[in-house]
């Protein structure tokens, strides 16, 4: 009711911010400003009388006093209570650190913000111990064991993500991240345990690129809150100047790294823009407003590339976006000018020009292309100061080393004896080049003087030849020899066929007793075998890698089979369960359920999240084969026969005395019993897909 009357009469609007050019508006905007604060206090103190958790009323009336005077350090350290309170450990230091930033700092902020950071760096260390345990615990999960008579099968499963402690929810992985960040700055700011600084920031980072991975750098507010702790400690931490450059380096480098332009002119935007955009957004205008010793030509030469490539990449996409879009006369209201136009390193935030609504964009995308048109114009003025940034006449922006005379000197001296070496080698190349020249020249007359020695051997050959009178009287000696010979052959033929006779029926009679003899050794081995099994221990080791499903698991198990094609394993689909679900789907009962399967498995196999194999253990990327069939065989026996030529072509053998280890990697999925006791009868590995997905932790 109160704020009611002094708009009314004294024509402002609170929620638009109109002050007028009137002194009367301007304190009635003042007045409303202390108002919103009384009665957030107010909210507040009910809330702990009642020992609710119900802060919202409270923290409403606080934002709004904050907008209606943002250079007011109050507003931020009741904001900041309020995380506290609620357990908001990000918000209780995103806030403390903003009624520390504006022209007239809140004192108490600071001693309760380094309170806040001791609880954080013992969290820290809390989380980092059960990270630890986690991930040693990972290495070697253990599953169900088996045991029969003479049967041993031991179920490993392995964690081959690598990092058993990323395997967790979402807002878990962000809480780990906020922890590590805060904790690390925690002990630059507070000066205590920096031999900590560096391991948590580690921790930070490994779970900092997971979670930009999974959530493909969305619209997400924890980056703008963390960039604005980052650049307090970079602002009031000098003996901490490198570290503290060194982290923001590294927090910034992920926005570097995003696309702008899809595929297609219909997607010309990409949604993971926003926050990128607003942290280069706040970066620049920090740069405007911070003092030289904190600028950003103290980044290393990576990041001011990374940036420069970035900005190219920006300018790029604002000139081919722009092309489909008209601006309207609404103008744009960008959220961090609103959330942080009172602190004082940002203060150019008051005087942007604002960006204008465009006609076939939504609200969020002509934010973020307003965003990048003030970037790129910001970052054309800063060239002007910038050492390292150049604006050339086409348009671009381009890198300028900064260098030391010291470090021009070594260069030129490098350069200088790079070319006297390479003077060097080229007289040693034509060296070379002579000595080649020399060689073969004495080769080639080498090759000439054996060809005159052969000559020389053939002339003198024919010079010694035999004369014609004793060549004939060889012939004739030779043709009588042949004659009689010939006539000793044909009286010897009898008792020639006699012999053969004899030795065909010995080698009969021979490979007779050779295959009794084999067929005997045979039955003594088979025997000694079958004594040898009942009286051997079989031990078979599983570990998971190649999942192979039943047609079953696909009916009634379809959501984990498609959790298990996000997991580390390889589902293999065999073809036959293809051809039964495509059956099964133009039946009246479980039409519907298999159709959906098919649905699926389809995406998925487009996805290459899965790959299809065939009764032979061959692995298939599409469906573009025919497997072919025999007649006496049925669907569960090439199922069986995909899983036994698989294992046997990735697993191994390995016997001892008295006992047979197999090493199987593949695990066949059924509800079936008679096809599980039939793997069970060929020493496979087989598990309902329920069972398995419990013992795997999924």
């Amino acid at each position: 009711m109160l704020v009611r009357q002094i708009q009314k009469r004294y024509q402002v609007n609170y929620k638009h911010h109109t002050t007028g050019h009137n002194r009367n508006q301007v304190l009635a905007m003042l007045l409303l400003h202390k108002v919103f604060l009384w009665i957030g206090d107010l909210y507040r103190y009910l809330s702990q009388t009642r020992d609710s958790d119900e802060w919202g009323q409270a923290r409403n009336c606080y934002l709004l006093a904050q907008t209606l005077a943002p250079r007011n350090p109050r507003p931020y350290h009741q904001l900041a209570l309020l995380g506290k309170y609620a357990h908001r450990r990000l918000h209780a230091v995103y806030y403390f650190t903003l009624s520390l930033l504006v022209r007239n700092p809140f004192t108490q902020s600071k001693e309760l913000l380094s309170g806040v950071l001791a609880e954080l760096r013992r969290k820290a260390v809390l989380l980092a111990k059960r990270d630890h345990d986690r991930t040693s615990r990972s290495q070697n999960i253990p599953g169900s064991k088996e045991v029969y008579s003479n049967k041993v099968i031991e179920w490993v499963f392995e964690n081959t993500t690598g990092d058993q402690s990323l395997n967790i929810p979402l807002p878990d992985l962000r809480k780990r991240l906020v922890v590590y960040l805060l904790s690390s700055i925690g002990g630059l700011i507070t000066n205590i345990d920096l031999d900590r600084v560096g391991p948590e920031f580690n921790h930070f980072l490994k779970f900092y690129n997971h979670y930009i991975k999974l959530t493909s750098f969305g619209c997400d507010e924890v980056y703008i809150q963390l960039l604005v702790v980052l650049l307090y400690t970079l602002h009031h931490t000098l003996q901490h100047q490198t570290q503290c450059l060194e982290i923001l380096e590294r927090f910034l480098l992920p926005a570097l790294s995003t696309e702008f332009i899809g595929n297609t002119e219909e997607d010309k935007w990409l949604c993971a823009m926003h926050s990128p955009l607003s942290l280069m957004f706040l970066l620049v205008h920090y740069q405007l407003g911070c003092q030289p010793v904190h600028g950003m030509h103290h980044f290393s030469d990576g990041f001011k590339i990374s940036l420069i490539t970035w900005l190219n990449k920006l300018k790029t996409a604002i000139q081919k976006y722009k092309k489909y879009t008209d601006f309207t006369e609404e103008s744009v209201v960008l959220k961090e000018v609103t959330m942080l136009r009172g602190v004082e390193v940002l203060s150019s935030l008051q005087n942007i020009t604002k960006p204008y609504y465009l006609t076939n964009l939504s609200r969020e995308q002509s934010e973020d292309l307003g965003r990048a048109v003030l970037i790129v114009s910001t970052f054309e003025k800063l060239a002007e100061t910038l050492r390292f940034i150049k604006y050339t006449e086409n348009k671009e922006f381009v890198f300028v080393s900064e260098l030391t005379d010291e470090q021009t000197n070594e260069i030129d001296h490098v350069t200088i004896e790079k070319v006297d070496n390479k003077e060097v080698d080229n007289g040693d190349g034509e060296n070379t080049e002579d000595v080649k020249e020399v060689e073969d020249v004495g080769t080639e007359r080498e090759d000439e003087e054996d060809e005159l020695e052969i000559n020389d051997d053939n002339a003198s050959l024919s010079d010694g030849g035999s004369s014609g009178a004793d060549i004939e009287i060889i012939s004739r000696i030779r043709i009588s020899d042949q004659q009689e010979n010939d006539a000793s052959l044909v009286e010897n033929n009898t008792t020639e066929e006699e012999d053969r006779h004899m030795v065909e029926l010995i080698e009969k009679r021979e490979k007779l007793l050779q295959t009794l003899q084999e067929k005997e050794q045979k039955r003594e081995e088979v025997e000694s075998a079958v004594k040898m099994i009942q009286g051997m221990r079989i031990v078979i080791t599983v570990k998971p890698k190649y999942l192979i499903p039943d047609t079953n698991c696909f009916l009634d198990h379809l959501d984990k089979l498609q959790r298990l094609s996000a997991s580390p394993y390889k589902l293999l689909i065999p073809f036959i369960v293809m051809d039964e679900m495509v059956g099964l789907s133009k039946s009246a009962g479980k039409g519907d359920r298999a159709a959906r399967a098919l649905d699926v498995v389809g995406a998925m196999i487009r996805d290459k999240a899965v790959a299809l194999v065939t009764s032979k253990g061959s692995i298939m990327e599409s469906r573009d084969f025919n497997e072919e069939r025999g007649s006496n065989i049925t669907n569960d026996d090439m199922i069986l026969n995909s899983v036994i030529c698989l294992s046997e072509q990735t697993g191994s053998t390995d016997e001892q005395s008295g006992s047979v280890r197999l090493t199987r990697l593949v695990v066949l999925l059924t509800d079936d019993s008679n096809l599980r006791v039939k793997a069970h009868s060929h020493n496979l590995a087989v598990q309902t897909i329920v069972d398995f997905v419990l013992c795997a932790k999924l």
